[in-house]
């Protein structure tokens, strides 16, 4: 029998399913809150795309003929206030950038506790780093983007009650 191996494990070893459906029953509200709060008319309805596909919303632009934007959701579990920076992995960035590059739009969307807010991945600053999260039973180190939420537009304030339901757009 072959001995344990010990150090850092990639994210294959982990069970994200439970974490995948928790954020995915929330992404509706979130993206509801940011379809009220861009300009009206710019964008038809986003609609969601496919489990293995970079972003988790697109729509086109009913403006302009071709032009698209993508959304990534990601759904937190602290407030906004929590921590400084926000982590997304850097294969998503590069995704994005790619996105950009071809002349479309792409957000970052945050669904935290106590509020929604997002940033437009074009003229966010940010850096790249290991990084390492063990909140899900192991030790899982990947490579990230850490951007600063101070960038972040704030688009709905949650109600500070016991229903976390509950909300109130600003």
């Amino acid at each position: 029998m072959a001995p344990k191996k010990r150090g850092w494990t990639n994210m294959t070893n982990v069970d994200i399913s439970r974490d995948y459906k928790w954020g995915t029953e929330l992404e509706d509200v979130a993206i509801k809150s940011f379809e009220k709060n861009v300009k009206d008319g710019d964008w038809l309805p986003f609609m969601k795309m496919g489990k293995f596909s970079h972003f988790d919303f697109c729509s086109l632009n009913a403006k302009r003929r071709g032009k698209m934007a993508f959304v990534e959701v990601k759904s937190r579990r602290c407030k906004r206030s929590t921590y400084e920076d926000t982590i997304i992995p850097s294969i998503k960035m590069q995704k994005a950038l790619a996105i950009i590059n071809d002349k479309h739009e792409a957000y970052l969307l945050l669904n935290f506790e106590d509020e929604i807010c997002f940033v437009d991945l074009k003229v966010a600053k940010m850096h790249f780093g290991y990084n390492a999260r063990t909140d899900r039973g192991r030790v899982e180190l990947g490579h990230y983007a850490f951007i600063s939420l101070e960038q972040f537009k704030t688009i709905e304030k949650k109600e500070d009650t016991n229903d976390s339901k509950k909300s109130k757009t600003t």
